[in-house]
């Protein structure tokens, strides 16, 4: 079984050590070292972000999207990132094994360091640094570390990163997941950005609202297909964790946990309810929460 291949993600406003640290740690790790400077202008900002996630070599990011939501607010009015688009990001942090780091001194600490350089690349007045620094110092996540020294250590850093494990390829979501989501196949073409159920619109996103108001957490939930790319079948006993409870979506993933000897629940694909009975959402809501809720494990279909 392969798993997907770990990174740190080192983030945090200008002058709080972030770029040292990460040369630092990528050195030390014998990693690779990315800088990402300012997001494409075009395209989607939650596949360019993921995309880099999905990289072969482990890598240390010198910022990543983290940054878009702490700039773009107080340099463009808005991030790019929608509240929706971030916790997609954080699924893939987690099954990626990715440690965020936010380098958080305290504010005096890089206000002082911030007036002693030359500001023509920089936010230019201390009101709206001090507003970016704060978004930075209240940004939580899974797998978010704030290293508050003036100086960040990058051996702690280390230790934190190596604590946390990655799911299998081609599972998005905890490692450490209860439920185990699994659809019938990526609507992309093999070339294009796939992942499953990793989108705002269309059935990911019906699938993925339904599951919030069902009361899961992101903590146990993960989601796999049951088709590659290619449409050939996928051994779901390499994508599972011992003991979590499976969640066939359609038809064509029933069929194929079924022929693998795999117990699991059933429910419709998201796709159905979406288009054939939208102003029924509540019902799919009331299914998961029935699954959520359940303690036998049975090949039960649900609506």
């Amino acid at each position: 079984m392969k798993n997907y291949v770990k990174h740190i993600c080192i983030e945090g406003i200008d002058t709080s050590g972030k770029t040292t640290l990460a040369l630092k740690v990528a050195q030390v790790r014998g990693w690779q070292y990315h800088h990402e400077g300012v997001p494409p202008a075009e395209g989607s900002l939650l596949e360019h972000y993921a995309s880099l996630l999905l990289r072969n070599e482990s890598t240390v990011f010198d910022r990543l999207h983290v940054g878009e939501c702490a700039y773009a607010p107080v340099m463009r009015g808005q991030s790019r990132l929608s509240d929706a688009d971030m916790k997609l990001m954080q699924r893939l942090i987690m099954a990626t094994g990715t440690a965020i780091v936010i380098c958080d001194p305290m504010l005096e600490v890089v206000i002082n360091r911030w007036n002693s350089i030359d500001r023509a690349e920089y936010l230019k007045t201390q009101e709206s640094f001090s507003r970016v620094w704060r978004r930075f110092h209240d940004f939580y996540s899974i797998n978010c570390y704030h290293d508050e020294g003036d100086y960040p250590d990058p051996e702690k850093l280390i230790k934190v990163s190596q604590s946390l494990t990655a799911c299998p390829r081609d599972v998005v979501g905890s490692p450490t997941a209860k439920y185990l989501f699994v659809g019938e196949r990526c609507n992309a073409k093999p070339e294009e950005f796939h992942l499953p159920f990793f989108s705002t619109s269309g059935s990911s996103g019906y699938l993925n609202e339904r599951i919030a108001e069902a009361g899961f957490s992101e903590a146990e939930i993960a989601f796999t297909n049951a088709l590659d790319v290619y449409g050939k079948e996928v051994d779901i006993h390499d994508k599972r964790q011992p003991n979590q409870t499976l969640i066939a979506l359609g038809g064509v993933a029933h069929k194929i946990l079924e022929a693998q000897g795999l117990i699991h629940r059933t429910l419709r694909h998201p796709q159905y309810f979406r288009r054939f009975r939208s102003s029924q959402s509540d019902e799919y809501t009331s299914a998961l929460r029935a699954i959520r809720e359940s303690s036998h494990d049975a090949n039960i279909a649900f609506v």
